[in-house]
């Protein structure tokens, strides 16, 4: 049911004075957003114009494994979770996630970069 949300909304967004004019906006519709993800339906809501995420902030110099995901989910390699099995206890969630080249395909959560197996270290 929309109802509730779009309430806060328009109280939410009418009553805020902080930020720009639409952070307010942008965190009520973020609210509803994730929980349509949680009912398993993604919302691609967000526009470089309308509340923008912006990724890029976490690439070094030339690279370009930070991308922003609507409704990510934590089935990437990982150091830790080399096959990148998913969990389906966890619903997607919406933010900026790394995608790693074929040359590093591992994801080190520690070093929050991507690298090849070799690099990963031990793990228990």
């Amino acid at each position: 049911d929309p109802g509730p949300y779009f309430d806060s909304c328009v109280r939410d967004s009418c009553a805020c004075d902080s930020g720009g004019d639409c952070e307010c906006l942008c965190t009520a519709v973020a609210a509803y957003s994730k929980a349509c993800n949680e009912a398993g339906t993604c919302i691609k809501w967000r526009t470089p114009k309308l509340c923008p995420i912006f990724c890029d902030y976490y690439n070094n110099d030339g690279d370009c494994e930070w991308h922003y995901k609507p409704c990510g989910a934590d089935c990437m390699k990982t150091c830790r979770n080399p096959s990148g099995n998913c969990s389906n206890l966890i619903s997607p969630v919406e933010g900026c996630y790394p995608q790693c080249p074929q040359s590093k395909p591992f994801f080190d959560e520690d070093d929050m970069k991507c690298v090849p197996w070799e690099q990963c270290g031990c793990y228990d």
